[in-house]
């Protein structure tokens, strides 16, 4: 992990380093660093990393081109803070779980029509095995009055060899499949309250097409009914923002799946979970 983070800083530093060679071209270099805190890291609507605790997301971004970033991401639990080592269990299991990750997204803007959004990453948690690249694309149709229709495609593929010496195979049983696909539809309506301020809302619904990790599930994922504020002060970004997230689907609202668990071998008890919440509050600084 080490030298993960060390790799991570070298980003980081490269990344201000170029941009302070900018900094002379323009007062907008488009360099961003802030964090984010989720209350519950529900991903994709579920548990992902089995458990309810808090995360904190560290970022930094820079801006190459109009519309072309690239970025570094953490993922850090906040029960992992301040854990003592005569709780083995509960740091060795948060502590692998930590990850972080580094990509490249790209938007271009049709004015009146819509924004095509389009990007790939790659997140590496301290446990290696359930490392993953993942792909997007995505558009925002801008023709629709009222509010705005998005749609948006993902695609993970899962890099891990082996887990406590089982390969791949055998702890997927026998599956040599490592994607899976995720596809997103929904509304969004953004509210400029002021010049420095506004909130947007919105509703989105997740569909599942997984097949790694041994798993064989087609299913709603989760519904996202979610409202977010922004407010600008100088270079500083304040965002907070509320989800409830409803989970129909027959194969996710139980809450006994966690991306770490093989079918064959959950330690959850199915309970019906089918109405989920976090909150999210955040900055950012830019220049």
């Amino acid at each position: 992990m080490k030298k993960v983070l060390r790799g991570l800083f070298a980003v980081l530093a490269f990344t201000v380093f170029f941009t302070a060679a900018e900094v002379r071209a323009s007062d907008d270099i488009g360099f961003t660093v802030g964090v984010d805190y989720w209350s519950t890291y529900l991903w994709r609507g579920q548990y992902a990393t089995g458990d309810q605790q808090g995360w904190f997301f560290p970022y930094a971004s820079f801006e190459v081109i109009e519309g072309l970033t690239i970025g570094v991401e953490g993922w850090v639990n906040a029960g992992w803070f301040g854990t003592k080592s005569e709780e083995p269990k509960y740091n060795g299991d948060q502590k692998y779980e930590n990850a972080i990750g580094a990509g490249i997204d790209y938007s271009y803007t049709m004015e009146g029509l819509l924004t095509a959004n389009a990007g790939a990453w790659y997140f590496r948690p301290k446990q290696s095995f359930f490392s993953y690249a993942t792909a997007y694309v995505g558009a925002d149709f801008h023709m629709v009055p009222f509010v705005t229709p998005l749609v948006k495609v993902s695609v993970d593929y899962y890099t891990g060899n082996k887990l406590e010496g089982e390969k791949y195979k055998e702890y997927s049983e026998g599956s040599s499949d490592r994607a899976d696909f995720y596809i997103q539809a929904g509304f969004k309506k953004e509210i400029e309250i002021s010049k420095d301020a506004g909130i947007d809302f919105g509703a989105l619904a997740g569909y599942a097409i997984y097949r790694a990790l041994g798993y064989k599930i087609n299913d709603i994922s989760d519904i996202d009914l979610f409202i977010n504020a922004t407010v600008n002060y100088g270079a500083v970004t304040f965002v907070g923002g509320l989800h409830y997230l409803i989970v129909p689907g027959t194969q996710f609202k139980y809450g006994g799946i966690a991306r770490g668990d093989v079918p064959n071998n959950t330690a959850i008890e199915p309970e019906k979970d089918i109405h989920r919440f976090f909150a999210t509050f955040g900055a950012s600084y830019s220049l």
